[in-house]
């Protein structure tokens, strides 16, 4: 037997009775009204948040916004405005070029003009933004507000390019445009294999379904052990 609900009946009874004894004009609507927002409303309407600003994450991943600028730092992504409010004003790719990269350096300012994203300033750039959207960083000091985005802001574009690829049923990183982390070297050091690995085996393993994914992002984002290579 649950006690919490045979205390919850017993309760409920007394409610009644006192109603029921009680002059209308003096009846308390609190007590006839149980209360409009329960605690699983309010989870609920988190998850409802969590799920709305991925879905923006992801029109950007799959859009042709294409951000780019090497002398931007860490800083500069905390004070510049949260790009998800204009994901509107980006189209979706629905069919992505194709490159042929040969095996060798090619500098970021001309991925971007063949019309590459540089996706790991992307998602890094997406990481701190979907943290400035919680109210907890903005009520932050600005040092605790970088430190903690210094801290798990690559953790949180690791996961998130990590759980796109086994979305799309890949078997390590690769992003919307078929490229892949480190796509001009012909050899990789073993830090770089596990980057370009990701976590996609693990989530293949798992198998959580959106909601789970975006808890756990929601989790990881405000733990500075989580990091997950």
């Amino acid at each position: 037997m649950n006690p919490k609900a045979v205390i919850a009946a017993y309760k409920n009874e007394v409610k009644e009775k006192t109603i029921k004894n009680k002059p209308l004009d003096n009846i308390e609507y609190n007590v006839i009204l149980p209360s409009i927002k329960s605690v699983q409303d309010e989870i609920n309407g988190y998850i409802e948040n969590l799920l709305y600003i991925e879905v923006k994450s992801e029109i950007l991943r799959r859009s042709d916004y294409r951000p780019f600028d090497e002398n931007m730092v860490l800083w500069d992504l905390l004070n510049k405005p949260i790009v998800f409010n204009d994901a509107s004003k980006y189209k979706i790719i629905n069919k992505w070029p194709s490159y042929t990269i040969k095996e060798t350096d090619i500098e970021p300012q001309e991925l971007i003009k063949l019309g590459y994203k540089d996706w790991f300033f992307l998602d890094l750039l997406l990481g701190v933004d979907y943290l400035k959207t919680f109210s907890l960083l903005r009520e932050l000091p600005e040092k605790d507000k970088y430190y903690l985005c210094r801290d798990v802001a690559c953790t949180n574009a690791y996961l998130s390019s990590s759980y796109y690829a086994y979305n799309s049923g890949a078997k390590m990183i690769v992003y919307p445009d078929g490229t892949y982390p480190f796509i001009t070297n012909s050899n990789l050091t073993e830090t770089e294999q596990v980057l370009r690995d990701g976590k996609v085996k693990e989530f293949t393993h798992l198998k959580p379904d959106r909601i789970h994914y975006c808890l756990m992002k929601a989790l990881i984002s405000f733990n500075t052990f989580a990091f997950m290579p």
